[in-house]
């Protein structure tokens, strides 16, 4: 009974704020099913505008009574807070009601539970809970939370609000899509701007940014962003992803994803947004367009919202710099990026930086400038033949980087000869480097 009463919360959000979630969601996109068209929406969603603030109430007045004092309840839950005082303010709106309950919502669906002071569960964990339960393997435990959040993105891709309107998203299309985000590998069987929503373009974008980072890793950011504490096997699973050897470094670099992740994707953005609104995009689909492609590159998952990829900003040195660098940046690693931030921070030699950090550094320095000069002079007379001397160099240089791990495009691929094509296999297979968001068997591997 007292599991039943501290799960009560979290099962009320889940159930009443998440039935209004997709109730209005449904509602805005004017693709309701049958079903649901024959519910009073309106009644509902006007009851709505009271009730989910209420149970999202009840949810902060539970966790308070759970927590050791005033302090610890900021602690632990001041996201929640920042979510409920603006519902109470903006009080009556609806746009905000449903924003915010959903940020919250899905929030509160990845978080994992906390451990609490006497080593038992807190009862007012997240979902997740369930597979530890199950006294599954680390391993085990990271390859079903892939594959249950990949069916849940194939489910979510599959509603009608998800597609276009006279679109349709099948099971199995939905399932490629959902797999192909969360793995980040960038292949598509359905046009991201033809036959997908904003709603459905938004719902890959969250599954790439969960695949690039990693499940594990972006339940633990959550937690420590929310003054959670991680369990025991959270922490082995942790260090298993990470490769770290103890709870304060596990922490520290935690964290140092978390700020590195949000730092570098914005920062991005900002300048592909500047980008894209000087290629005469309006200010509001150049920020659109800034983030979903900062966020794309920085996960190198290669998804573009043209169906020919970047090719029409090929000459636009803001833009395929900007995704060069993030391409960079998110394959060579989040121990890298520390270890060489920490150099500059406390302003060391660079015979300081660690093993990992020079073979790393070193080996996608050679293969940026072997790629680059491979395909600069590959297709100097054939592809690239009526690019000028620095059109040519910065096709080359893009594809160099974006092959590897990305999957962005600047040239058709048909038209590079056969010799170019097995280079950009060969990259493929090398692909970026460990700790990453990039695949392939690792640049450490290869030197």
């Amino acid at each position: 009974m007292n599991y039943l009463m501290g799960r009560l919360p979290l099962l009320l959000e889940i159930v009443i704020n998440g039935f209004f979630v997709l109730v209005y969601t449904l509602k805005k996109a004017k693709q309701a099913p049958e079903l649901l068209s024959k519910l009073p929406l309106e009644l509902i969603l006007q009851h709505a505008i009271w009730v989910v603030p209420v149970v999202l109430f009840i949810s902060l007045a539970a966790n308070f009574l759970k927590s050791d004092g005033f302090e610890d309840f900021i602690r632990r839950y001041i996201f929640s807070l920042i979510i409920f005082i603006p519902v109470v303010i903006t009080w009556g709106d609806i746009e905000f009601v449903y924003w915010l309950s959903a940020v919250h919502l899905f929030s509160t669906v990845i978080s994992f539970y906390e451990k609490s002071g006497s080593g038992a569960p807190d009862l007012g964990s997240g979902a997740s809970s369930f597979l530890f339960r199950l006294k599954l393997q680390p391993a085990q435990v990271i390859l079903f939370s892939f594959a249950a959040w990949i069916i849940l993105g194939a489910l979510i891709l599959m509603l009608p609000v998800s597609a276009n309107h006279g679109k349709s998203i099948s099971f199995i299309d939905a399932l490629f899509m959902s797999t192909s985000a969360t793995c980040v590998t960038g292949l598509t069987t359905v046009s991201l701007v033809d036959d997908l929503s904003v709603f459905g373009q938004m719902v890959l974008l969250v599954l790439l940014q969960v695949g690039g980072l990693g499940i594990m890793t972006i339940s633990s950011s959550m937690a420590v962003i929310m003054g959670k504490n991680l369990q025991m096997k959270e922490q082995v699973i942790m260090h298993d992803v990470l490769d770290t050897t103890s709870s304060e470094e596990l922490l520290n670099l935690v964290v140092s994803i978390i700020r590195y992740t949000f730092a570098i994707e914005f920062v991005g953005a900002i300048l592909l947004t500047i980008g894209f609104y000087q290629e005469g995009f309006e200010i509001g689909q150049s920020i659109y367009y800034g983030f979903f492609h900062a966020i794309s590159a920085f996960c190198n998952a290669g998804f573009a919202l043209w169906n020919n990829s970047l090719e029409d900003f090929k000459f636009t040195p803001l833009i395929h710099f900007t995704i060069i660098g993030l391409i960079i940046f998110g394959g060579i690693g989040f121990l890298v990026l520390r270890d060489v931030a920490e150099m500059f921070k406390k302003k060391r030699p660079l015979r300081s930086l660690t093993l990992h950090t020079k073979i790393v550094l070193t080996t996608n320095t050679l293969l940026l400038v072997i790629g680059t000069i491979y395909f600069f002079f590959g297709e100097f007379l054939h592809a690239f033949q009526d690019y000028s001397m620095w059109e040519k160099f910065q096709v080359a240089f893009f594809q160099s980087t974006t092959t590897r791990t990305a999957g962005f495009q600047t040239i058709n691929f048909n038209a590079l000869q056969p010799h170019c094509i097995y280079l950009a296999v060969l990259f493929m297979f090398i692909g970026a480097s460990p700790g990453s968001t990039g695949g392939g068997v690792k640049t450490s591997t290869f030197a």
